[in-house]
């Protein structure tokens, strides 16, 4: 099963019909997921939400065969992060051509599993435009980034999960996830998370365990102890099962230094101006909305320093 270029092409015309402003884009002012995704926070639970992605035998091994990722990470960072910003925070021609260009890398990703992982043998084909994979990859996102909220920036009520929910809705139309399979509210979300999270859909095979290695392995040796620290949220955040199967350790020790690092961060986190708190992607599109031309000197700064933080992987620390 796979999401169609002609299933994706009606997708994102609904969308365009229902946006005709196309200077907004698909969110813009006032909408829950702005005022989210633009908490550089929630990149906290990004190594949680990337291994959760490995872990579907799919999108573990899709990643393994094609990706460039060990070779070329800072690239990878710059062109995945470039669209999902172009969807969720560029005007409507910016969401849908970035749309269109990751459909267009996907239809060429295919394979097959080289091994048994949870319930998929062995030769197993797979498909990046598979709408199983495509929905447990959002849902990643999603999920992760309210818990890291709920832990770090206080608990979210159920009315604002729920609008979120609904929100996420097109953003999910924007890879030609059937509106059917995209869940309507968060206790039906949070169910099908909690559900995957146990079932024998997700497994930690070769591919996976050689991801969570690469990911967690320090990019550089002078950032070698925030990136343990990382390390220990990013355990924190795994459901049990998939934490165990990654191989982390989670004595009393770990537990005790994530519980610590969240609050700490939390707080610290709070005190930041809210200015200096978002994701230079969020100030480039309020400049864009108030007929401002070109980048804020700070984002290009912040952009730079994330770039020189992951580059050279080779003299990484052990």
């Amino acid at each position: 099963m796979t999401v169609t270029r002609q299933q994706h092409r009606a997708a994102l015309s609904e969308l365009e019909a229902t946006h005709p402003d196309r200077s907004v884009g698909l969110y813009g002012p006032g909408t829950l997921t702005w005022k989210l995704a633009r908490e550089s926070i929630v990149f906290m639970g990004g190594g949680c939400a990337a291994l959760l992605q490995a872990a579907h035998p799919f999108v573990g091994q899709a990643v393994y065969d094609h990706s460039k990722t060990k070779t070329d990470l800072p690239g990878r960072f710059q062109r995945t992060f470039l669209n999902v910003f172009d969807m969720t925070f560029g005007d409507l021609d910016a969401a849908l051509g970035s749309a269109k260009r990751v459909h267009n890398v996907h239809s060429r990703i295919a394979g097959t599993l080289p091994e048994r992982i949870g319930r998929f043998p062995a030769g197993t084909p797979y498909e990046a435009n598979n709408p199983d994979a495509l929905l447990w990859v959002q849902a990643t996102l999603l999920h992760t980034s309210v818990r890291v909220t709920d832990l770090m920036l206080g608990p979210l009520d159920v009315a604002t999960k729920d609008a979120y929910i609904r929100e996420s809705k097109k953003f999910s139309r924007l890879f030609g996830i059937p509106s059917e399979m995209i869940p309507s509210t968060w206790a039906d979300f949070d169910a099908y998370v909690q559900r995957t999270w146990s079932s024998d859909t997700l497994g930690v095979g070769t591919a996976a365990a050689d991801i969570c290695h690469f990911l967690l392995k320090p990019p550089r040796r002078l950032v070698a102890p925030s990136w343990r620290l990382y390390r220990t949220i990013t355990a924190g955040l795994l459901p049990p099962r998939l934490r165990d199967a990654y191989g982390f350790r989670w004595g009393p020790r770990q537990r005790a230094l994530f519980s610590a690092s969240v609050s700490a961060l939390g707080t610290l986190y709070r005190r930041v101006p809210r200015g200096l708190r978002y994701l230079p992607a969020y100030v480039d599109a309020r400049r864009r909305l108030q007929g401002k031309a070109g980048k804020a000197l700070y984002g290009q700064l912040v952009e730079r320093a994330i770039l020189a933080g992951l580059h050279n992987p080779l003299a990484a620390a052990d």
